[in-house]
């Protein structure tokens, strides 16, 4: 309950005064009206100043009995408290004048509405504020209250005649009967709906600019934690909600005193530890909707993120409706301002035409970069794939957005304020410190955050932050007063548990006495969760049973033997959904259908009858809470209750389930069902500690392991040992710079076979992508002794690395020797590499034909439109964007590093766009530690056509301070160099046709290359 300052003295004397009868819950709405009526100088006694004793009593009686007109304030809450009861009936037998005020709609007791007779009552809730005061004053000095002119502070105008339809409770909701959860019930308690208002209020000083803003001090931050079942997550929409305006049943809390509020939230039910940015962004960007503007820079730097990690749409960006019909009006403004050619769709290609063209150096003076974070982030936006999603990239953009934010006038300003729950599901782990970063880059917005645990961010040792510690999270310190700062939540009081028993006994008319809800109360603790199983179960046995008297026995009981209650309730098919339900973390109506082995009839039928939730947020719309998850998984009493074995075979069908999907996102060339299904079937095997042969390998030929990591639990909740553990830390590995990621990959060292031979495979790969080829053959060579049956794969590669280290003799006798049917391949592409044109396409088709692997199929597409640029006519750069966006779909680092590198040669003879295309090239490189010499070749190429040896010297530089072997990739650098007249350090090659010939032959290669260059200037 708010502990508001009464406003003024009561009136004391004799002259004509209105007696104020109301809730002290309803202080906030009723103190701005009667503070009015004070100012305008009518005479108002309302029980300010009284002291609770045994003369409280008598001076109420005595105020009403003197009073010329009694005015109650209605509202749910008021006509429910027996102190506003009382007074209604000493008025009523005093005869007193009778004012009724509504706050909002409400049933009035036969009494009140005895005492009010047929005096027409004042609406405050839904008609102009000005003609509410007309009523109000006219009503008053009907009955004899009328204006001392010695204490009026403010003069009375007349109603005006515009009217807007402002209500003097403006934007409150009329009221509808509904049936609120127990968790909701917890949440009309009043200190969280005070705190929360005092949170906006500090805030929006800050916002408007009157707190000025500190450089690394975060006040911006209001913390609700406490255990399980409290009803975190209802409190945490309720207050939205408010905010925002859509509560219709607002009780203690009244109508919201302030602006409504630009809310987001941020949902974390379905998170493992991780932070899936992308749609945090898209939620952000949904959310801006309502002020219907364009929001410039912000909307550029989103646009060109969006396209670099790509969501996983083919043709969109992941927005959808207004907010991406806003985007695209930004991108087709800026496109016009920079006198391009206009743009229809939001797409990949057109975000990639409009940023790389406001990058130019010719468009440097453009407005937009004014705002200092956008460098940052189209810069950073180069070289980030889907599966990192890149956190520092997204503070920058959210850093822009606040710079769009502190452009506008102050009081036109957007109030944010952003949700986050259920925060455990991050916390200590990688997905906290992101959050904290972007609450830091939003100073400007409001953050509440609900959760089990309280936030340490304010410790000075706790290093999981970029910043921490007292003087930055100030709010956070233990034992701060000042909100925004950290609450605890406590249980529901017994007289407000007993108060929400009884409001949703006579709003369903059930038969159930006072006593045994007096029982009920007691039982429960005032723990929500258990209040609402117990409400649930009461409706079903109603359902079945119309007009049955409830008794304790049939209700009371520990929240376990409630639930298994509950579940006794549901017909054994519905049970066995409810069940399937609770194996997952979260569902659709297919997916429990399938694990519980029942129709989606059934499954909707628990939706109603059963403990499950609502999540529209999520991919998956429904889930149940974790506690009442474990009960059911613990229950083995009632009817139809599953062995354990049942369950893990419940579980298994989930998995399958999933691989079933991700099977037919496959043949839908779907990458997004895929990976939904991959991470959908990792999630559950973590959780139930089950292996589905054949996973490794999906994951393997699936569009992206890299884009499976945010999708999947942490890597430190990876248990080492079991299959399914090992996954995990396979996938986290793969996210990993090159440089490292061999040795992280053989560490994992799995007892499991079919994972052991993955991350062996990829520790391998990964190791001749940075020259260390020896420990890759030996990696290679232990998996063909470890694994004889699965030997083809290892036995191909080891001709690979053979081919890659220059042991081309070595190569061909190993492949002869293991895979005859290869030797064609082999030699074709060992001929490549000494600058033989290959003008022969079928291999590569026939490869595509054989692989199942979409990542590979890449892989192979990529390789071909590099073949064709070097040794044909050059490629339709059309296919190089093409190739680019699925690399980016994917998160396939190499992939995408040669398709930029395709586009340096097209830029090679224009200055500006050659400069850029190395720039957006060796930035990729860089942030995934690739050792490759594609920029060295982009630097030989542009020197061979400028005629000027120092441009490739910083390529030659590179090429010397290798210190492992250079591999093949380095032959055409190699042979460039030489010829602008550095002197490269020899590497053993088993050359298969002189080096002479070599040297011409990749000479001819550079000759075509920027022939071609130099055709496309003008």
């Amino acid at each position: 309950m708010p502990n508001l300052k009464p406003p003024f003295p009561a009136y004391r004397g004799s002259d004509g005064y209105a007696f104020v009868s109301y809730a002290h819950a309803d202080a906030e709405l009723v103190y701005p009206i009667i503070t009015r009526l004070h100012d305008e100088g009518f005479r108002i006694w309302y029980d300010e100043g009284i002291e609770p004793g045994e003369e409280w009593a008598k001076r109420l009686d005595s105020a009403i009995q003197g009073c010329s007109a009694f005015v109650l304030f209605v509202s749910a809450v008021s006509v429910a408290r027996p102190g506003v009861t009382n007074e209604v009936h000493v008025a009523h037998t005093t005869n007193r004048q009778f004012l009724p005020i509504l706050l909002e709609e409400a049933d009035l007791p036969p009494g009140i509405r005895l005492a009010g007779g047929p005096i027409q009552g004042v609406t405050a809730f839904r008609q102009p504020r000005d003609k509410t005061y007309a009523e109000v004053r006219a009503a008053l000095a009907k009955f004899g209250v009328v204006v001392d002119e010695h204490s009026r502070t403010v003069q009375v105008s007349e109603p005006a005649v515009t009217d807007h339809g402002q209500g003097l409770l403006a934007g409150r909701p009329r009221r509808r009967a509904r049936n609120l959860t127990a968790g909701e019930a917890f949440v009309d308690r009043v200190p969280e709906s005070v705190a929360l208002r005092k949170s906006y209020e500090r805030q929006y000083q800050r916002l408007i600019g009157v707190e000025p803003l500190q450089s690394d001090v975060f006040p911006n931050v209001l913390v609700f934690f406490g255990g399980g079942g409290l009803g975190k997550t209802g409190l945490s929409k309720r207050l939205e909600r408010w905010m925002s305006g859509g509560l219709s049943d607002a009780k203690e809390w009244g109508v919201w005193p302030h602006q409504t509020v630009t809310s987001v939230r941020w949902d974390f039910h379905t998170s493992t530890g991780n932070v899936d940015l992308v749609q945090l962004l898209l939620t952000l960007r949904a959310s801006l909707v309502p002020w219907g503007r364009s929001w410039g820079a912000f909307d550029i730097a989103l646009g060109r993120y969006l396209e670099a990690v790509r969501p996983g749409q083919q043709d969109n960006l992941g927005l959808t409706g207004n907010a991406e019909d806003q985007v695209l009006r930004t991108f087709k403004g800026v496109a016009a301002e920079l006198g391009l050619s206009p743009i229809a769709t939001l797409t990949p290609a057109s975000v990639r035409y409009v940023c790389n063209e406001l990058q130019m150096a010719h468009h440097r003076e453009h407005r937009l970069w004014s705002r200092e974070g956008l460098t940052d982030v189209l810069t950073g936006a180069e070289s980030i794939t889907q599966g990192s999603q890149n956190p520092d990239v997204v503070v920058d953009l959210l850093y822009v957005l606040s710079e769009e934010i502190a452009a506008i006038a102050p009081a036109e300003r957007p109030v944010l304020v952003f949700f986050l729950d259920p925060f455990e599901r991050v916390q200590n782990q990688l997905g906290e410190s992101v959050l904290a970063d972007l609450i830091a880059a939003l100073p400007l917005a409001l953050f509440v955050v609900t959760g089990r645990n309280k936030l340490r961010w304010a410790e000075p040792g706790y290093t999981r932050l970029t910043v921490a510690g007292p003087a930055a999270w100030p709010g956070l310190v233990e034992g701060a007063i000042d909100d925004p700062r950290q609450h605890i939540l406590g249980r529901l009081s017994d007289d407000d548990t007993r108060l929400f028993y009884r409001s949703r006994r006579d709003r369903s008319r059930w038969n159930m006495s006072d006593h045994v809800i007096e029982g009920l109360v007691q039982r429960s603790g005032g723990l929500p969760l258990h209040i609402e199983a117990v409400l649930k179960l009461t409706e079903n046995l109603q359902k079945a049973n119309p007009g049955i008297e409830f008794t304790g026995e049939a209700l009371s009981g520990e929240l376990p033997d409630v639930v298994t209650n509950l579940v006794d309730t549901l017909t054994r098919e519905e049970a066995d959904a409810f069940r399937a339900a609770c194996v997952l973390p979260a569902f659709d109506v297919a997916l429990a259908a399938a694990v519980g082995k029942v129709h989606g009839q059934e499954v909707e039928r628990a939706i109603n009858d059963a403990l499950i939730e609502k999540d529209e947020s999520s991919v998956y719309p429904y889930r149940v809470h974790d506690e009442i998850r474990r009960l059911i998984r613990l229950d083995r009493t009632s009817r139809g209750a599953w062995s354990e074995q049942e369950w893990k075979d419940a579980a298994r069908r989930g998995m399958d389930e999933a691989i079933a999907r991700v099977e037919a996102g496959h043949a839908q060339s779907s990458d997004e069902t895929q990976l939904a299904g991959l991470a959908l079937a990792i999630n559950l095997g973590f959780e139930w500690d089950q292996y589905p042969s054949g996973l490794a390998k999906l994951i393997h030929d699936g569009p992206s392991i890299v884009g499976l990591a945010p999708l999947i639990p942490p890597l430190s909740e990876a248990k080492t040992g079991s299959a399914i553990g090992d996954l995990i830390q396979f996938v986290h590995a793969m996210t990993v710079s090159y440089i490292d990621a061999g040795d992280v990959l053989k560490a994992i060292n799995s007892p499991h076979p079919e994972v052991d031979r993955y991350a062996r495979l990829w520790s391998a790969y990964r190791l001749r992508a940075v020259a260390r080829f020896d420990e890759a053959l030996a990696e290679l060579r232990e998996l063909v002794q470890r694994y004889p049956d699965k030997a083809r794969t290892a036995q191909n590669q080891i001709g690979v690395t053979l081919r890659t280290s220059r042991r081309f003799v070595d190569a061909l006798d190993h492949i002869r020797s293991v895979r005859p049917d290869r030797i064609e391949d082999y030699e074709r592409s060992i001929n490549r590499l000494h600058g033989i044109p290959d003008l022969d396409a079928a291999g590569t088709a026939r490869k595509l034909s054989e692989t199942t692997s979409r990542r590979y199929q890449s892989e192979l597409e990529v390789t071909d439109l590099v073949r064709r640029s070097r040794f044909e006519g050059g490629v339709d750069p059309r296919e190089v964007d093409i190739a680019m966006e699925r690399a980016l779909d994917r998160g396939q680092r190499s992939d995408y590093r040669n398709c930029l590198l395709l586009k340096g040669y097209d830029a090679l003879a224009d200055n500006q766009r050659y400069a850029d295309a190395l720039a957006r090239l060796e930035e990729h490189m860089a942030s995934y530690g690739s050792t490759a010499p594609s920029g060295v070749h982009l630097r030989c190429l542009r020197a061979l056509l400028t005629g000027d040896p120092e441009d490739a010297r910083a390529g030659y530089e590179t090429l010397v301070a290798r210190l492992r072997p250079r591999g093949t990739a380095w032959i055409p650098a190699e042979v460039w160099l030489e010829e602008l007249g550095y002197e490269i350090p020899p590497v053993d090659s088993q050359w298969l046709i002189p080096y002479d010939q070599v040297r011409a032959n990749w000479l001819v290669v550079a000759d075509r290359i920027i022939e071609r260059a130099k055709g496309n200037v003008g």
